[in-house]
């Protein structure tokens, strides 16, 4: 196997501390999103009596929140592999921050003002995970992104724990709303000033491996303020020896060619990714469990409310055990993500390659990921329909609580897999195929959430959910065989039509959009560096 680096190049320099640095302030700011969300579910009925309007009209609130949960990461993950992750994390935080403080002000004065700050508190907290997963593919070999992605999906679903807590305490123990929004103004500012501090630029088409210096505001305030080290303008750009491409120019051409070259030209050219074979399978695995296990946590208060006689407090409660399994299984995924790498690069008998990192042009980084999925597809199918059951028959509650947590686990496992599939086989763009990613899972979790009660009122608990789990297990079952079987072969077919389109014979050379342009140069860093030579004389 080749490496992904030239020769004497290491995939990155960040030390191994550095990276337990940045797993941690990762894993805060992911909070964001999440406590934005769930500490603001307790406050509805408050809302809409503050508001003197319909709970239905304060329920907007929330519709208007998820659809921004969607769009955001598409329109800020692009630029973010374009333009660095540092920039766009203070942005978005920044965004996030202001927001919240506008809601703490606005309080219950103008209803048109909540809808509208919460949309941009979404679009500012949302990005946040797409944007993190960025950072991992920048720092991390592929055998070891476990090891970052698991405590940063666990931290994010403790956030989705203690949110209704935070809130409703806050908000029931004062009667004011304001002091929920005042609390993620606190939060959203200590991330901020943390982010803008401490954390480093990792973007590989910035500062390489991590060995250039970081100039202007990609450089951390700390080292700005106290360190007395001067940067290059004229390595703005990072050169060949960091493994991205030569840009030896004055700053302000290397500035005119970062945002002319390579601004893209539409903020949601990511969603180009769906139309890919293989890209396509790993979205409906990313996409079609979250959205099953969101219709469990959506019947949860009807449920237990109707069934079992449970009071508001009792529902609350209800939510934890599922929590409690996403919690438990983003940490085990992500040691098990790691762990599956190292046996089948044995298997292979292939040496990981812990400091060049392994080319995975041609390493079945497909069956990796997937390994042993078929064995929890099955399991996740055969809960899945047992709650529906247990739910129709009235079965001790704590059935239903056990199987929540069952299913919780095994939604998180498929999410932070297949998340880390579409890092892996799109580098060059791994926040926006983060993204993408995100987009595909709300956009089926809002059409399966729409068809939710009348599903359950025409057929019942126990069908309902045994038709919903036979088809999202079966589909699995099928993507998961064709990912394994063909998964590597249509991702060669696409890297091998990608670098053809971007040659001087083609007909679409001079006008190739970005995102081939930032693939094609993923390619030639995982090629040898004759072949890096030649491709710049393409360009």
């Amino acid at each position: 196997m080749t490496n992904l680096s030239a020769p004497d190049e290491r995939f990155t320099v960040f030390s191994d501390r550095q990276k337990i640095f940045l797993t941690i302030i990762l894993s805060l700011a992911n909070l964001a999103s999440p406590l934005a969300a769930t500490s603001y579910v307790p406050l509805l009925p408050l809302l809409s009596r503050l508001f003197s309007t319909s709970l239905e009209a304060i329920n907007l609130s929330v519709t208007v929140y998820v659809i921004f949960q969607a769009i955001s990461p598409s329109l800020f993950a692009p630029y973010a592999d374009v333009h660095g992750r540092r920039p766009v994390f203070l942005i978005t935080y920044c965004l996030f921050t202001l927001a919240s403080l506008g809601l703490a002000l606005n309080g219950t004065k103008s209803y048109a003002g909540l809808l509208v700050l919460r949309a941009l508190q979404s679009l500012g907290a949302s990005a946040v995970l797409s944007l993190s997963y960025g950072v991992v593919a920048d720092v991390a070999i592929p055998s070891e992104r476990g090891k970052m992605l698991g405590p940063i999906g666990a931290i994010g679903n403790l956030g989705v724990c203690i949110g209704p807590v935070v809130g409703g305490s806050i908000a029931f123990g004062s009667g004011n709303v304001k002091w929920v929004f005042w609390s993620l103004v606190i939060f959203g500012g200590a991330m901020t000033l943390a982010t803008g501090l401490v954390f480093p630029e990792t973007g590989r088409n910035i500062v390489g491996n991590g060995g250039t210096p970081p100039t202007g505001c990609y450089r951390t305030w700390w080292r700005a303020l106290f360190s007395q080290e001067e940067g290059n303008d004229d390595e703005a750009i990072p050169s060949a020896s960091n493994n991205v491409f030569v840009v030896e120019a004055p700053r302000d051409k290397a500035i005119q060619h970062r945002w002319t070259v390579l601004l893209p030209k539409n903020p949601f050219f990511g969603i180009r990714i769906i139309f890919y074979k293989d890209a396509a399978l790993v979205l409906f695995l990313s996409s079609i469990f979250y959205a099953t296990y969101y219709c469990i946590q959506a019947s949860i208060s009807v449920i237990f409310e109707s069934t079992y006689s449970f009071n508001a407090l009792q529902v609350g409660l209800a939510y934890l055990p599922g929590g409690l399994g996403c919690i438990i299984g983003a940490t085990f995924t992500g040691s098990f993500m790691d762990h599956n790498y190292r046996v089948t690069a044995n298997e292979m008998g292939h040496e990981v390659d812990k400091i060049k990192g392994d080319n995975m042009m041609d390493f079945p980084i497909e069956r990796v990921r997937t390994r042993f999925c078929l064995h929890f597809l099955v399991l996740y199918t055969a809960a899945f329909v047992g709650y529906g059951w247990a739910a129709e028959t009235h079965t001790h509650f704590s059935v239903c609580l056990i199987l929540q947590a069952v299913l919780g686990l095994f939604c998180m496992l498929f999410n932070i897999v297949s998340q880390a599939l579409l890092i892996d086989i799109f580098p060059a763009n791994s926040s926006a195929a983060a993204a993408t990613g995100n987009l595909a899972r709300c956009s089926l979790t809002a059409i399966l959430i729409s068809v939710l009660q009348p599903g359950l009122d025409k057929m019942g608990r126990g069908w309902y959910f045994t038709l919903l789990g036979l088809l999202s297990g079966l589909g699995g079952i099928v993507v998961v065989l064709l990912i394994r079987s063909r998964g590597l072969q249509w991702r060669t077919e696409r890297t091998k039509g990608s670098q053809e389109a971007k040659s001087p014979d083609s007909p679409r050379g001079s006008n190739t959009n970005v995102l081939d342009i930032k693939h094609s140069l993923d390619e030639i860093k995982h090629s040898q560096s004759q072949d890096v030579c030649d491709v710049e004389k393409a360009s």
